[in-house]
């Protein structure tokens, strides 16, 4: 299993068969400290991570959430992740990526949007709702 977590390399070492995985082997192993406040994970140094677990990036784009993620520097799974999981933290479940919009089901019907008082505009919106 994985999951994407920041952290702060403090150790590279050459891998002397310590870190062990079925992918392959690795020729580095790093020990991580996770500093990911958002997620509460702060202060677990994780030691043998194998260099194919580490993902470095750019410090300016931990924080940032554009509405697009085309708009991100490094396109990668863990940045991609980031900013959904930011975006999401904070009630906004669209984003686009170029053309593309992805949702996310907010578990959370207090979002402006899913208010009941907007109901009836809605409707009146849509044409009186689904027909079928």
């Amino acid at each position: 299993e994985h999951s994407w977590v920041v952290s702060k390399v403090q150790a590279v070492e050459p891998n002397t068969g310590r870190a062990v995985s079925t992918k392959k082997h690795s020729q580095w192993c790093f020990t991580v400290r996770t500093e990911d406040a958002e997620r509460k994970a702060t202060g677990e140094v994780l030691q043998k991570v194998p260099e194919w677990d580490v993902e470095m990036c750019d410090q300016a784009t931990l924080g940032k959430t554009p509405d697009d993620l085309l708009q991100l520097t490094n396109l990668h799974d863990s940045t991609l992740l980031r900013c959904l999981y930011l975006r999401y933290m904070n009630d906004v479940v669209y984003t686009n990526i170029g053309a593309i919009v992805v949702a996310l089901n907010p578990f959370n019907y207090k979002i402006p949007h899913y208010t009941d008082d907007r109901l009836p505009r809605y409707l009146a919106e849509s044409g009186g709702g689904i027909r079928g």
